[in-house]
């Protein structure tokens, strides 16, 4: 269901599709989708993350990826012309002029290196051909008008000396400084508190309302866009499944997938533990391997002529997404198995095929250039550090050995990466591993990993020798670093109990070879090696019974 499309309206998109070349084929991430907005009124955007609803905002600002390919029936029409077929130089004029965006994310879409006044001034001289002298006032003004304490003093600030309310109220500032008609604000308080939350959307709305803007709020918050839209569309896979007068939406929600998303918010009179609905608001997408090995075979020399066998026509694969657990006792070659699909050793023979590329053909140069998308976590993380060099050079070296970025870029990265893993840049940057607990030793260890933003995360016995708390917090981390990155992870342990929790399917090795591979859930219920069963057997009856195999 979707409003009419008016000509009297500030914005009409009519029949707008998109569509992204992906490994897996074209993904439609914006379906002919169809709605109006009108001056001064409010139209939120909710949906399951990747339904698309940042994607249909970039659309229409024109943000898309140069790959993306945009139908020649789309129509995104703003004060009667159609987007769509301007000239850049025209769409220069309205976007930033008369189009605005807030992005979620303030860090990332403020220049770290440029002080706040300067760049809104930037703005004001782009779109308004104003003076400097007259940018510079006006900018201390915008940061007066958005609830900034001290507007002359943060205007010469830089993003990292302001707190996360004040960049988005800068955001803002920036976003409204040539007084646009239209307005998209893209989860814009997702990071912040709840009262920062609405201090930031009670700016919008006054400001919205004094100046008669129309303006899209794009939020997964429900509660959010109940409260604060005059209607909202539901977006799933790319369409607008549902589009009514906000009240009455959330009142009679028509669609099965509407009524998910209100199952899946947390309620305060609900008791604790009550288990939330999910759903996913991304198209099905067929799996596919991202890495697969064939009749893997590794043997080491031992003097001039015994050669031990340690692994035997080993193949597995693991999907893009999936975690592969893969477990046996020590000496079994796992952590073997894990070196080769790295290169730090080459196998006797076999195929190791990564997004479909044999990597025990490539040249020394192409390794070079698919080595950023495969890293690994070691079992030691206290030794795999050097303990010469300072923690923050540590994360940023596989950067420099890449030649990925010069030294701030590194820097910048490596403490971004520090924050993501929950260590303290501040505290932390300039310190020797040797100060560092064991833990947060593990913690620099995955930064130092996911720096080059790998899509294949290898961990060998990442958690065996840390005490069960800190075991928990690294394989919690592990989880959301994995949905944060949308990585693919090949999981090394011998404690099954670990394996289980982590692993979508585990496989199980004996004496270099492939016992069995199956379905986690399967394979700890239903094991059909006798090697399977002799390790679900050793496990502790505790653990069983929590199962409720026994």
């Amino acid at each position: 269901m979707t409003a009419a499309f008016g000509r009297s309206s500030l914005l009409n998109v009519k029949d707008l599709q998109a569509v992204l070349p992906t490994r897996h084929g074209p993904l439609k991430v914006v379906d002919q989708v169809s709605f109006s907005l009108h001056r001064g009124r409010t139209l939120g955007l909710v949906g399951g993350s990747g339904s698309g609803k940042s994607m249909l905002a970039k659309a229409i600002m024109g943000l898309l990826p140069l790959d993306a390919l945009v139908s020649p029936n789309s129509v995104v029409e703003f004060k009667g012309r159609n987007l769509l077929n301007l000239t850049a130089k025209q769409k220069r004029r309205i976007i930033g002029h008369e189009i605005a965006m807030v992005f979620q994310d303030p860090m990332t879409s403020l220049n770290p290196v440029m002080k706040i006044g300067k760049q809104i001034s930037e703005v004001l001289r782009c779109h308004l051909k104003v003076s400097r002298a007259m940018a510079g006032k006006r900018a201390v003004e915008l940061l007066d008008s958005v609830g900034i304490l001290s507007p002359e003093l943060r205007a010469g600030q830089y993003p990292h000396q302001l707190s996360g309310g004040l960049r988005q109220r800068v955001a803002i500032a920036i976003a409204l400084s040539c007084g646009p008609k239209l307005i998209i604000a893209d989860e814009p308080t997702t990071a912040l508190d709840a009262t920062v939350q609405a201090g930031i959307l009670d700016l919008l709305g006054r400001i919205q309302e004094e100046r008669q803007m129309g303006m899209i709020l794009i939020s997964h918050d429900l509660g959010v866009v109940a409260g604060r839209t005059h209607e909202t569309a539901v977006m799933h896979a790319g369409k607008i499944v549902e589009h009514a007068p906000t009240d009455e939406l959330f009142r009679h929600m028509q669609t099965p997938y509407t009524r998910s998303l209100m199952a899946a918010v947390p309620r305060i009179s609900d008791p604790p533990h009550t288990k939330l609905q999910t759903m996913s608001g991304q198209q099905p997408v067929k799996p596919k391997a991202l890495l697969v090995t064939r009749m893997l075979t590794i043997a080491y020399r031992i003097g001039f002529k015994t050669e031990i066998q340690a692994v035997s026509k080993v193949s597995f694969e693991i999907n893009a997404g999936e975690t592969l657990g893969l477990v046996g006792e020590s000496g079994c070659g796992k952590s073997s198995v894990a070196r080769a699909i790295i290169r730090l050793l080459t196998p006797i023979s076999g195929r190791i095929c990564y997004d479909g590329e044999d990597l025990l053909k490539c040249t020394s140069r192409r390794l070079k250039e698919i080595r950023p998308g495969i890293q690994m976590i070691f079992q030691d993380a206290v030794a795999s550090l050097n303990p010469g060099r300072k923690i923050g050079r540590a994360i940023e070296e596989p950067l420099r050995v890449l030649g990925k970025a010069d030294r701030h870029e590194r820097e910048r990265r490596a403490r971004l990466m520090m924050k993501a893993v929950g260590l303290d840049p501040d505290l932390l940057y300039d310190r020797n591993p040797h100060e560092l607990s064991v833990g947060q030793c593990q913690r620099v260890s995955i930064a130092r990993a996911l720096i080059t933003r790998p899509r294949l995360l290898i961990c060998d016995e990442p958690v065996s020798s840390l005490d069960v708390s800190i075991q928990a917090k690294i394989l919690r981390l592990l989880e959301e670093m994995k949905k944060r990155f949308d990585l693919t992870m090949l999981f090394i342990s011998h404690d099954l109990a670990v394996v289980k929790h982590i692993s979508d399917r585990v496989a199980v090795m004996r004496e270099g070879a492939l016992c069995e591979i199956a379905d986690a859930e399967a394979l700890y219920r239903s094991p059909t090696h006798p090697y399977s069963k002799m390790l679900i057997a050793s496990m502790p009856d505790e653990f069983l019974v929590s199962m409720g195999i026994v």
